[in-house]
């Protein structure tokens, strides 16, 4: 599985069980677009390089949320456009106030209401291994180090927890063999897609490409199996 294949199953994955969905309107262009980083006053979002928005443009973008009942639509001005990689960018948008002072208000109240539900700290530790057991280990391990934790057996379920933002994952830990998908492709497409969080890879064996790994930054640390309480502890820190 490469990273194109992990993209296309993330996509999928939010079409059918989305947090948040958006329309962003550049003229009349439009495209999906995934929200992050909602605030009273602007949002950040990655949408396809396709689209071309340019900083000091006015656009629209329209939200549905799973916790609101009709669609929010709101005209924003482009502040900053980003590479994010070949397809994407991400656009940082200021939104317009409302005419209206009473609809305006009512607007900040529940985009600061979106803004909460992403502002939990980020202490979870993803466990992605195809073992069984290996995954119940560990579950039982982040207890004793009172640290969240979630788990998932394939790079697919991997990539559809880190898509939710509730879930406030910090650091990943992987297994090299995934059954018959490499660990290391899902590490460096976390490395691509998700730089801001710590990636572990967890191997029994001597690999020189995951040394390399280490060294060019696509995983922070690696685990060598057998590991104790407290080596996982100290890849953890």
């Amino acid at each position: 599985m490469n990273a194109t294949d992990l993209t296309d199953r993330r996509q999928h994955r939010r079409a059918r069980d989305p947090e948040v969905t958006a329309i962003l309107s550049v003229g009349l262009r439009e495209a999906p677009c995934t929200v992050h980083d909602i605030s009273g006053g602007g949002a950040r979002c990655v949408v396809a390089r396709g689209l071309r928005p340019v900083k000091g443009e006015r656009v629209r973008m329209t939200m549905n949320h799973s916790k609101t009942q009709r669609p929010i639509a709101l005209e924003a001005h482009v502040m900053r456009v980003e590479d994010l990689d070949a397809g994407n960018e991400i656009v940082a948008l200021r939104f317009v106030p409302l005419a209206d002072p009473i609809h305006d208000t009512i607007l900040k109240i529940v985009l600061r209401a979106l803004e909460r539900q992403r502002d939990k700290p980020r202490t979870t530790v993803l466990v992605v291994d195809d073992e069984e057991t290996i995954r119940n280990t560990l579950v039982r391990e982040m207890r004793r180090l009172a640290r969240p934790c979630i788990v998932a057996a394939t790079p697919s379920e991997a990539v559809y927890q880190l898509q939710d933002d509730t879930n406030a994952i910090a650091v990943v830990l992987v297994d090299l063999g995934l059954g018959d998908a490499d660990g290391l492709e899902l590490v460096e497409y976390i490395a691509s897609s998700h730089a801001d969080l710590k990636r572990i890879v967890m191997s029994g064996q001597r690999f020189d490409d995951l040394e390399r790994a280490v060294a060019d930054g696509r995983a922070h640390q690696l685990l060598r199996k057998p590991w104790t309480r407290q080596t996982l502890s100290a890849a953890l820190s």
